[in-house]
């Protein structure tokens, strides 16, 4: 947020300022481990899946 302020200070014709996120949202970051289930099961066939597992 900062950045895009200062970036809003310097002459348009001679600056070009971009930003974007560097961390991941809850949502992204959590959506991997919500399927880590799907994966497993695709990687082992004969993995059971443990009822009691939360992601972190």
């Amino acid at each position: 947020m900062q950045v895009e302020e200062l970036a809003k200070t310097l002459p348009s014709d001679r600056a070009q300022v971009r930003t974007l996120p560097l961390v991941p949202t809850r949502d992204e970051l959590f959506s991997p481990l919500q399927r880590c289930r799907e994966y497993l099961t695709l990687e082992y066939p004969r993995y059971y899946w443990n009822p009691n597992y939360e992601p972190w």
